[in-house]
């Protein structure tokens, strides 16, 4: 590897240790505090309501999953992986992708609040929308550099080898296939949770900062039935993947014996 590549790959890593180390700054810096004051209780439609039952809880989890995977230096990680495969481009083009997807996924996601209203900003709403387009900051901004300097050092300043039989494109279909499995699951258990909210005569919103946030350890010290609706949780997890394992078992004896006639009639 020439000097210019490992300069390379020092840049593009420093780049994706830049949100860990941010978050860890403000982490031990000086905490912030901010009061406002606004309309409490503006009505909203009740298509509003339905959506944000469904789309806050899942804005939340997603953006606690992506600020933890920031907090472990997951972006730093994907750089050291695709490192010890320098030669590939197939690697460089992935760890690419994941990099900049997150990048983008980092506006999306993002809690922004409303000042002169006391609230969050609705989603998919006018003010959302250019929050998220004037939302790019510099954690976002330095995965792009880490991506675009892995894809160089990879394709341009590497001997770029392609892995043998293996497709020389992004999963994107298994990627999307996957990720709407889970964001179903997903909707599944927060649908229980919410009628055993109904059943138990307490408010449905209190999961409206996601499912990660209702199971800290401070909220279960302070109120330990918060507990009771984890096995909930277990149940239904232990359920979907023994659904799963029989399903992908018949799928593969299916797939043998179809071979195995193919062959038969070969010969």
């Amino acid at each position: 590897m020439s000097r210019l590549a490992l300069a390379t790959w020092l840049g593009a890593l420093c780049a994706a240790l830049f949100p860990t180390w941010q978050i860890w700054r403000d982490h031990f810096g000086e905490p912030e505090s901010f009061s406002c004051g606004g309309l409490f209780f503006r009505g909203t439609s009740v298509w509003r309501e339905q959506f944000d039952l469904i789309a806050m809880p899942l804005r939340a989890d997603a953006n606690a999953v992506l600020y933890y995977a920031f907090a472990v230096g997951a972006p730093a990680i994907v750089v050291l992986v695709c490192l010890g495969r320098w030669h590939s481009a197939l690697a460089g083009r992935r760890a690419a992708a994941v990099l900049g997807l997150t990048a983008l996924l980092n506006p999306i996601l993002y809690p922004y609040f409303d000042l002169r209203e006391c609230r969050p900003v609705p989603l998919l709403s006018g003010q959302w929308f250019g929050e998220v387009l004037g939302g790019w900051s510099s954690t976002s901004a330095s995965l792009l550099v880490a991506a675009g300097l892995v894809l160089v050092a990879t394709r341009w300043l590497g001997p770029a080898e392609e892995p043998l039989a293996r497709p020389a494109t992004f999963p994107w279909p298994r990627i999307a296939r996957w990720t709407l499995l889970l964001v179903i699951d997903y909707l599944a258990v927060l649908t229980v949770l919410r009628i055993v909210f109904t059943l138990l005569d307490r408010s449905p919103d209190a999961l409206e900062y996601g499912l990660i946030c209702w199971f800290y350890l401070d909220y279960l010290i302070a109120e330990p039935g918060r507990a009771l609706l984890l096995p909930v949780v277990v149940l239904y997890a232990v359920a979907r993947c023994l659904l799963w394992r029989r399903r992908s078992g018949r799928g593969a004896s299916v797939d043998h014996v179809v071979r195995a006639h193919h062959e038969t009639r070969l010969r």
